[in-house]
Formats: C-alpha cells, structure tokens, sequence
C-alpha cells in the first residue's frame, strides 16, 4: 500500500473553473518540450522560392518600362525629324520668311522648332526640334537666296 502522503497528492482535484469567474491568465498551458514546438520562421528553402517567385515576376515588369519608355523616345526622335524635315522644305521654298522660334502642336505635344541662319548668298540653316526642353532632333541644310 501505498503512503499516506503519496494518496492524498494523487487524489488531490483540481478546482472546478466555472466559466463565468474563468480568468484565462490564471491558468496555464502545459509546458511543449522544444522538439515538439512547430517551427516559428521561415526556411531557407521557403525564403529562396519566396525570392525566386518574385524575380520571375518583377524582372519582366521593369523590362517592359523601360522598353516603352526607349520606344517612346525613338517616337517622339521620328517625329522630330519629320518635323525638321518639313520645315527646312518650307525654308528652302521661301528662304525670305526665316523664322527663329516657332511652336507646333502635335498630337497634345507642344514641339519648339529653333532656326539659327549665317550667311548672306548661301544660307546654313540650323533646325533643332525641342519637347519639354529635351532636344531630340538636329537638322543642318545650305540653301541659297
């Protein structure tokens, strides 16, 4: 048979917690040895998988911004030139009316078209094309009076 004080803590209740005076930081969980804990971060597996999803995702993102923006200024290099182009046409055809400044609107966008002249019986005319105050085309052409 077993001692006396042996029975009385193996038989000894646990109080009865009602739930209407139940406290919850009275109680207390029961302690989870370490090597049954789940694990609380990630794995270096999980983080590289992590990084290579958004790799694969970001890098084709950027690549396509900055090919609209390279293809954008190749368009607005275009319509610089076609801009120049018609005006040194219009120069030729009256080499009297030589403008210095003169703005042209084109599809919302304001171009400035700056013209510098030298020489009287043959003209070197110097055409550049601004947008926002980025140069995007030069043109120089001979004319005669």
């Amino acid at each position: 048979m077993l001692p006396e004080t042996c029975k009385t803590s193996r038989m000894r209740k646990q109080p009865n917690i009602s739930k209407a005076n139940h406290n919850p930081i009275s109680t207390r969980r029961p302690i989870v040895p370490s090597s049954r804990r789940p694990p609380r971060g990630y794995t270096l597996l999980e983080t590289l998988i992590a990084l290579i999803i958004f790799v694969s995702i970001v890098v084709p993102i950027i690549s396509y911004v900055y090919q609209n923006k390279q293809l954008a200024k190749a368009r607005h290099a275009v319509t610089a030139m076609c801009i120049l182009e018609q005006e040194a046409e219009r120069i030729r055809f009256d080499a009297d009316n030589v403008f210095h400044k003169k703005s042209r609107k084109i599809t919302t966008r304001t171009w400035e078209v700056i013209c510098k002249t030298r020489g009287s019986w043959l003209i070197k005319c110097s055409l550049s094309a601004r947008l926002s105050g980025e140069k995007f085309g030069e043109l120089v052409f001979y004319t005669s009076d």
